[in-house]
């Protein structure tokens, strides 16, 4: 007896419901797969209402011990710190992380691990503390002044801190020539006042992925601290000048 044939519809239904049913390849993580150099930016504020935003570079060294060096604006007061922590990982990706600065002052995190390992997720579990971060791996990049152009698009959020906490979004784009020089059209709203401009500024980039950058529009010079990751196609940025907590990201076009 031939078998009636069955159409290329139901076929394709059959295959689509066998792979839901099967789902995603479950994660695996360890220490030894959360390692190497991350970029990291963490923000939020404390139970007092003030305003925080960290930008570090950590170094994981896969067997769960870390180092790190990093800036702080604490309600606008800024601070370069040093770090040293342990962490752990479980086979499901999620895990702790626990640093302390040069003053003994111990932060605690928890964690989840995504993208095979090369982004993390953190929450600071410190009763007191309403922060959260991402953290994104070094990557294979060389680092430094390349020589070539590049441009990227740029984001930035926060406040200016004074007698009120005036809100603070930056998006435009910026152009680093590969010599030091950088330019940028930004869009900036202001506590709800909408305008945009374009400014010149120079910029650092050291061997190690870190640097700095300074832009200046109508006469106000601005100042950031930055962190090239993922191959050096995502910078993330914390203002460093006195009174702001501002911070974001800029990702190559």
């Amino acid at each position: 007896m031939r078998m009636p044939k069955i159409g290329t519809f139901v076929w394709a239904l059959v295959a689509f419901t066998t792979l839901v049913a099967a789902g995603p390849a479950a994660a695996s993580c360890s220490l030894s797969s959360f390692n190497g150099i991350y970029g990291v930016l963490l923000s939020g504020s404390n139970t007092s209402g003030d305003l925080g935003a960290g930008l570090y570079q950590v170094d994981l060294d896969g067997s769960g011990g870390l180092t790190g060096t990093g800036t702080e604006s604490g309600n606008g007061a800024i601070q370069t710190v040093t770090l040293t922590g342990t962490y752990t990982v479980s086979g499901n990706c999620t895990g702790t992380v626990t640093t302390k600065d040069q003053a003994n002052s111990v932060s605690d995190f928890n964690i989840v691990l995504d993208n095979k390992s090369s982004e993390v997720e953190l929450i600071r579990t410190d009763p007191g503390y309403t922060m959260s971060g991402q953290g994104f791996a070094l990557g294979v990049a060389a680092c430094g002044l390349t020589g070539k152009t590049a441009s990227f698009a740029k984001r930035l959020d926060g406040h200016s801190i004074g007698t009120s906490k005036t809100p603070v979004s930056v998006v435009g784009r910026v152009t680093l020539d590969g010599k030091g020089d950088a330019s940028a059209t930004d869009t900036f709203s202001e506590n709800g006042v909408i305008y945009t401009g374009k400014l010149k500024g120079s910029y650092i980039a050291n061997a190690n992925c870190t640097g700095s950058a300074q832009f200046t529009y109508k006469g106000t010079t601005y100042h950031f601290a930055s962190i090239a990751t993922n191959g050096g196609k995502k910078l993330l940025l914390l203002e460093t000048d006195t009174g702001n907590v501002v911070f974001g990201d800029a990702v190559a076009q």
